[in-house]
């Protein structure tokens, strides 16, 4: 069985002519069957244009008319527009339409007057329905995939709030490729589920949202086989060169592994800083957006993909300040289930036995373990009790030597499969990552039950000796209802004080590897001015640069050089000249009488280099020195006669 399909706007007269005529047929023929599809004038081009490349047509004028296997399915077969189902109608029923110009116009008057009064009903009441906006990023992984049938089922957000989705992902270039992952959450049928739509404008969505969880998973790659091969066989010889005996007389002798050791490092460093760098790209480019959609202050963000949220987590409240710090968290249960559940596994109970474990600072970095106020249900002991009996954990697990190694081994097994890329396998920890994040959404958004510990990455406020604007793992209630709040009377030992500031630095020096704090300012060279002695002689140099003189010379002196020069109404001396005084030089100025002779030795001056002056310089002294002593001389010869003479009188 068929029917027929007119599709058009509602201010169209020709819909209204071939929408009448369809009625006609559909009131006297029980087998014609006929569906309406109305739009406004202001939705019908990019409806039908989408309408037509869905099902490769090439008609967007309204109306657009189609028959379609109503048992079977199909995209349909087009019949054409108005003239065409009219000589369909003619042919197959031998039906027409009698309607005139006037009366086509005043029923899609009306028609277009009732669409209107149509989409205001339903627009009003789709507004006393606020459902709330979550957005989800990395849609496309598969940890989305196992977490939105847990968001939708409403135990998350609670039974009866209603939801709306919007499904975002930066590794899919098209939308459209989302669109199976829409039509099967549509699919599930929650009756909460208000809206499931995927989009590839974050800044729109994220304008709207409510709460906003990123899944995005930045992991860490894994060594090369070549690496590890050729680690391994390093390993190997310098065991063998260990183990073999030493020569007679000779001292036993390690191999020396510091430079292996050393590149090791340089190339674990180089590693990190790689991922760490990716991750700040990604998280910088959602604040980017969040502060171009102008988000709302009240949003509520979670970091809860694979990698190093806590770090991502404060580089997107560094770039992005209109976020609240308390409005932001890394979510750590991952990590915590996984500790329970080893712990779970040696003690024969159930992983959820096991209560108030702490995990203390960055998940995906250094971090402890603290079994301090871990305590455990349901365990089969000497002493039982009923459900609410519990017992610590660190008295019930007698094994000591597995608790102080093999457990902390697990652990750092655990940790390196979350990180590394490929490390769980092709599941990629997705079933227990999506768990551990609805959890971690439902304590957040319907409070915590009773007075239980969870751990949360938060940002700082100097709890534990932690310095504030610092990520870091805390033991939190979630109480009151939408909010967290940092247990703060937990008794640590003195190891651990020191080893929570030891986690305090590890994750400074990870902030500092990709954001290193900025150099000091090179200090500008500091130039002493010279002296002004007025008119002339300041010493200066052609950019209007100050400069000191490069010989000690007596300001006084040489202001009286200046003002003797002036009063013999000599030239000045240039700031070049000023460089080559000496103080005898300017005494020998000032002692010269002859006008002449002081024109042509300031002349000199002028001309010659500052060697030259030195050396002139130093032969007047020499010639004034010489003078001198023969001036004594004579003297000498003088007295030494006229006492030869006194003694020739007597």
């Amino acid at each position: 069985m068929a029917k027929i399909v007119i599709a058009g706007s509602a201010d169209c007269p020709y819909f209204a002519k071939v929408e009448l005529l369809a009625d006609n047929l559909a009131k006297n023929l029980p087998s014609f069957k006929l569906h309406k599809i109305v739009r406004t004038a202001n939705d019908w081009p990019d409806w039908s244009r989408h309408c037509c490349r869905e099902r490769g047509w090439r008609h967007q004028r309204s109306p657009i008319i189609w028959r379609e296997l109503v048992n079977q399915g199909g995209k349909g077969v087009l019949i054409g527009g108005a003239n065409e189902f009219q000589e369909f109608a003619k042919a197959y029923y031998d039906a027409e339409s009698s309607m005139l110009s006037p009366e086509m116009l005043a029923v899609a008057k009306d028609n277009s007057r009732y669409k209107s009064e149509l989409d205001a009903e339903e627009a009003h009441l789709r507004s006393l329905s606020r459902p709330l906006q979550v957005l989800v990023t990395a849609s496309a992984s598969p940890t989305a995939y196992q977490l939105l049938p847990l968001l939708m089922d409403g135990s998350v957000f609670g039974r009866s709030t209603e939801l709306a989705f919007t499904l975002f992902d930066c590794d899919v270039a098209d939308a459209e490729e989302l669109e199976g992952l829409v039509m099967e959450a549509f699919d599930l049928a929650h009756p909460l589920v208000r809206s499931i739509r995927a989009t590839a404008n974050f800044q729109e969505a994220a304008a709207a949202a409510d709460i906003l969880l990123l899944l995005d998973d930045v992991l860490l790659k894994p060594p090369s086989p070549q690496e590890s091969a050729t680690d391994g066989e390093e390993d190997k010889k310098a065991a063998t060169a260990t183990e073999a005996s030493p020569a007679e007389g000779d001292s036993p002798t390690k191999p020396d592994k510091s430079d292996a050791d050393a590149a090791a490092s340089a190339a674990e460093l180089a590693a990190r800083v790689d991922w760490l760098s990716a991750a700040a790209a990604v998280y910088r480019r959602y604040a980017d957006w969040l502060n171009a959609a102008e988000c709302s202050r009240r949003l509520k963000v979670l970091l809860a993909g694979r990698g190093p949220v806590n770090f991502g987590a404060r580089v997107l409240l560094d770039a992005c300040p209109r976020l609240p710090a308390r409005n932001v968290a890394a979510a750590g249960r991952l990590l915590e289930r996984q500790a329970k559940g080893a712990l779970a596994g040696h003690m024969k109970v159930l992983p959820s036995s096991v209560v108030d474990l702490i995990v203390w600072g960055d998940p995906a970095g250094e971090n402890l373990v603290d079994l301090s106020r871990a305590r455990v249900h349901y365990y089969d002991g000497s002493i039982t009790g009923p459900d609410s009996y519990n017992q610590p954990v660190l008295d019930t697990v007698w094994d000591k030597k597995w608790l102080n190694q093999e457990f902390p081994k697990t652990m750092r097994q655990r940790q390196d499969n979350n990180l590394l890329l490929g490390g769980t396998g092709p599941r990629s920890a997705a079933l227990s990552t999506a768990q551990a994040t609805a959890d971690t959404v439902r304590n957040w958004w319907l409070g915590g039950s009773g007075n239980e510990i969870y751990s949360l990455g938060v940002v700082s406020e100097g709890w534990y000796g932690i310095p504030p604007g610092r990520v870091f793992s805390f033991p939190v209630r979630f109480q009151p209802k939408g909010a967290w709040s940092v247990v703060e009377d937990v008794d640590l030992s003195e190891e651990s004080v020191q080893r929570l500031a030891q986690l305090a630095e590890a994750a400074q020096r990870d902030y500092l590897l990709v954001f290193p704090p900025p150099k000091p300012p090179t200090p500008e060279p500091v130039v002493e001015e010279s002296v002004d002695i007025g008119g002339d002689l300041e010493i200066a140099l052609d950019d209007g640069q100050k400069v000191p003189s490069q010989t000690p010379v007596d300001m006084a002196s040489v202001e009286q050089l200046r003002d003797r020069l002036q009063s013999l109404s000599l030239p000045a001396l240039s700031a070049e000249a000023l460089l080559k005084l000496t103080p005898d030089l300017v005494e020998q100025l000032l002692r010269l009488e002859d006008v002449e002779q002081l024109r042509a030795r300031l002349q000199r001056l002028e001309e010659a280099p500052l060697t030259t002056v030195a050396e002139e310089v130093g032969d007047a002294q020499a010639a004034d020195d010489a003078e001198a002593e023969a001036e004594e001389e004579n003297n000498d010869e003088v007295n030494e006669e006229e006492e030869a003479g006194e003694e020739g009188d007597d």
